[in-house]
């Protein structure tokens, strides 16, 4: 403000307006202590810029020793799916841990819920939940050794489950 007085605005406008060939070529002058052209200003000092990062919202930016790391933090649709079968399987092997399984039993496994998002997990990776919890299938049960309600983000998945005979 000092410098340029009444112009820093101007500057500023100028700065924004810039499209990303011309913001590039700006970072590395000021980068490399060289004199800015911006707008109807020249000769302007690196000394008056300062290099800031503003990340946009999907993504999270940080300075590690020398290196810039950037994450997109975005959660899109299969994101939160496959979060949704990760709490899933894992709570699942909680459960036969609890039901004192031994770990080379299979089992038979009912899953029910009222949620529309849940249930379309389970339909969509009904093989990889079997894999992963060794269930010969999920299916409806009438008799069962073990019964618990698991938590996922606020919904429930009711889980009865017992030795595969």
């Amino acid at each position: 403000g000092a410098v340029l007085k009444g112009d820093v605005n101007k500057v500023k406008n100028a700065l924004e307006n810039a499209n990303a060939e011309t913001m590039e070529a700006l970072v590395k002058a000021v980068k490399n202590g060289e004199a800015i052209n911006i707008g109807e200003f020249s000769e302007l000092s690196s000394e008056l810029f300062e290099i800031k990062l503003s990340p946009k919202q999907e993504f999270a930016v940080a300075n590690i020793g020398n290196n810039l790391v950037v994450l997109d933090i975005e959660l899109t649709e299969d994101l939160v799916n496959e979060g949704y079968l990760r709490e899933l399987i894992r709570g699942l092997q909680v459960c036969r841990k609890e039901a004192d399984f031994d770990i080379t039993d299979r089992i038979i496994v009912e899953l029910s819920t009222n949620s529309d998002r849940l249930q379309k997990v389970i339909k969509n990776n009904e093989e990889l939940i079997k894999t992963e919890v060794l269930a010969k299938d999920i299916c409806q049960l009438s008799a069962y050794e073990f019964e618990k309600d698991i938590q996922i983000d606020g919904e429930v998945i009711k889980v009865k489950m017992t030795r595969k005979n």
